[in-house]
């Protein structure tokens, strides 16, 4: 990110705040990346610099232009990590508990694990819930089982 930074861009990593057990089974609270493999960088005209960074394998979106992610959710993310001192503090939604439509979700398992969502329609009853996710730079509806889902 140093790199990043040096070359004129505004890089941002969110992490989170997750615990850890050692081989005495002991926890410890570690910050994790997340979203891995990813970093928010801030637009600039130049973005095609970016290619040439040590470590930049490829930037979302396509040849023409980058995905752009509003900024509110990365302003949303900063906010999280300020109040969670340096990284976002998650807390678990029992699998019990009714879901109200546009609260804002992290899948914990499965293949969007470590996504953000809202939700777009609450099945509970059915174990169930329809979270709508953006992820590259597209909006998705998917269906994920309540038990996998984490509220920030």
């Amino acid at each position: 990110m140093n790199r990043m930074k040096t070359a004129g861009f505004e890089p941002f990593l969110p992490l989170y705040w997750t615990d850890k057990r050692d081989r005495s089974g002991e926890r410890t609270k570690i910050a994790k990346t997340l979203y891995p493999g990813y970093i928010f960088v801030k637009f600039v005209e130049e973005w095609g610099k970016l290619f040439r960074l040590d470590g930049v394998a490829k930037v979302m979106g396509n040849e023409r232009s980058p995905c752009f992610v509003p900024d509110q959710v990365v302003d949303d993310l900063r906010i999280g990590m300020q109040e969670g001192e340096g990284a976002i503090q998650l807390n678990d939604i029992p699998g019990n508990v009714e879901l109200s439509v546009g609260a804002p979700v992290r899948i914990t398992a499965g293949p969007h694990t470590g996504l953000f969502g809202l939700v777009y329609k609450d099945a509970s009853k059915k174990g169930r819930a329809l979270v709508k996710l953006f992820y590259l730079g597209q909006e998705r509806i998917v269906s994920i089982p309540v038990h996998l889902l984490a509220c920030p």
